[in-house]
């Protein structure tokens, strides 16, 4: 006869499982077939109880396996297209946030909070004509040294192209500067 205690069982029900390994998952397959509607209430029930646990042990591990996520999710859009249309068709704003923070990160290796930070300290204008947010239908535009990556402050598309076509090049503006005051 065998002492039984908690430990002596999980370690039975351990050893049996291992033993009887197909017999059990067939086992608890036909229980669940069977009792469709009570496993439904329970994992609603379990998931209700247990809800912060899960959310903290699913951020950590997206957390500690950033890529894995990262392949999972491109994985699922890929079987699953029409889903990822109908959301982008359903939630373009947030679309629309999810790739400006990406862009963001991957151009300018900035965060939203930096870029939104930054536009402040401009009391939301552009850098150079002083033009407000408000006044322009496209968000402002991350100014840049092309060569460095370094960012430099937050202009308006008009400003930002200007400085791009003459190339960041303070020779070339400031003579693009005394020809206009010579025409003027």
């Amino acid at each position: 006869m065998r002492i039984r205690n908690k430990e002596s069982d999980k370690a039975y029900h351990r050893e049996y499982y291992i033993k009887n390994r197909k017999k059990a998952l067939e086992e608890s397959k036909r229980w669940r077939e069977q009792n469709h509607e009570k496993k439904i209430a329970y994992d609603k029930k379990y998931s209700k109880e247990h809800r912060k646990e899960d959310n903290a042990r699913k951020k950590k591990y997206n957390k500690e396996h950033p890529e894995k996520v990262k392949e999972r999710g491109k994985r699922y859009r890929k079987l699953h297209p029409e889903k990822d249309h109908e959301y982008r068709r359903k939630h373009p704003e947030k679309i629309h946030l999810i790739d400006r923070k990406a862009n963001l990160k991957s151009k300018f290796g900035i965060s939203i909070q930096t870029y939104n930070d930054n536009l402040s300290a401009q009391n939301n204008c552009c850098a150079i004509c002083g033009k407000h947010q408000d006044q322009q239908k496209r968000a402002f535009a991350v100014d840049h040294d092309h060569e460095t990556g370094k960012t430099r402050g937050i202009l308006c598309n008009i400003c930002n192209l200007g400085i791009g076509r003459f190339k960041d090049d303070i020779t070339l503006l400031q003579k693009a500067i005394d020809y206009l005051t010579k025409y003027k």
